[in-house]
């Protein structure tokens, strides 16, 4: 009976072990691509908690995530929006009606701060000593308020940074904690780029090359990223004065370099000492 009890019990566990995994994407030694195209196609109220942290993983998506920083406001949407006219905080699926083109937004207001990110999980054979990510920005809303430099725009900029585990984020704040992270400013979103620096606040189609601009980067890491161990990536917006800019990623790629095994390495090596024992039996003979 008791054994019986345990395995309900396990039961029972399972659908919150599983939904804990499923927030993950694993790396399994090919390259990671999202373009997001199956973001929703209309809004959902409420999606994401009024708990500033909690973490919602984002529909459409292979494992993105996205969270409320903080605001005056309660319960944040993931919205859907063919243009940003609004100037509401939210996550947003930019694009077209139509499950195409579709980019993750990110939008702030005086009601919502939000963040949007990416655990990765190490579920290859080896190693990793490097990873590369690269995606292309889109600006879909230039900014609303009038600030030196600009005349019409202000340059807003939602900050990426990295972490790794050890450093102390888990899979269930890495979107908010202060800790841990490291800046990569290569890969922050900033609007407007490449834009005009005096355009005029407002839309823009973020699917024009003009709103567009790539994003690239490549971390090294000082340990290797051991197999099993998560590699988190976050894009954290603030308010800024006005209205805020609006923009967006697509076309998220992650790659990453190995660690060779140490096996690997002696058999390189011995395949070296043995070509260089032949070549130099080869110029003996022919001396």
């Amino acid at each position: 009976m008791k054994l019986h009890r345990l395995l309900a019990f396990a039961g029972l566990l399972l659908p919150f072990a599983t939904a804990e995994l499923e927030a993950a994407i694993m790396y399994n030694g090919t390259p990671i691509l999202e373009d997001f195209d199956s973001l929703p196609t209309s809004t959902t109220t409420g999606f994401f908690s009024a708990t500033i942290g909690a973490q919602a993983t984002v529909s459409g998506t292979s494992g993105w995530e996205g969270t409320r920083l903080g605001g005056t406001g309660t319960t944040m949407n993931l919205s859907a929006a063919t243009s940003a006219t609004t100037t509401t905080g939210a996550l947003y699926s930019y694009g077209p009606l139509g499950p195409t083109e579709k980019a993750l937004g990110l939008l702030t207001s005086a009601s919502h701060i939000p963040a949007a990110g990416v655990e990765i999980v190490n579920n290859s054979v080896d190693a990793l000593a490097s990873v590369t990510i690269s995606f292309t920005q889109e600006v879909w809303r230039l900014s609303g308020a009038g600030e030196t430099p600009l005349t019409n725009g202000v340059s807003n900029v939602m900050a990426a940074s990295w972490s790794r585990t050890g450093l102390g984020p888990t899979s269930a704040n890495y979107l908010s904690t202060g800790t841990g992270f490291t800046p990569v400013t290569l890969l922050d979103l900033i609007s407007p780029a490449p834009s005009p620096v005096d355009a005029a606040p407002g839309p823009v189609d973020g699917n024009l090359a003009e709103n567009q601009a790539l994003r690239s980067a490549t971390i090294i890491f000082d340990t290797p990223l051991g197999v099993g161990e998560s590699f988190f990536l976050r894009f954290q917006d603030m308010n800024d004065p006005g209205a805020d800019a609006a923009v967006a990623i697509d076309n998220f790629s992650f790659s990453a370099i190995s660690v060779p095994e140490p096996s690997s390495i002696i058999t390189m090596l011995l395949g070296t000492l043995l070509a260089g024992g032949r070549l130099r039996r080869r110029n003996s003979a022919n001396s």
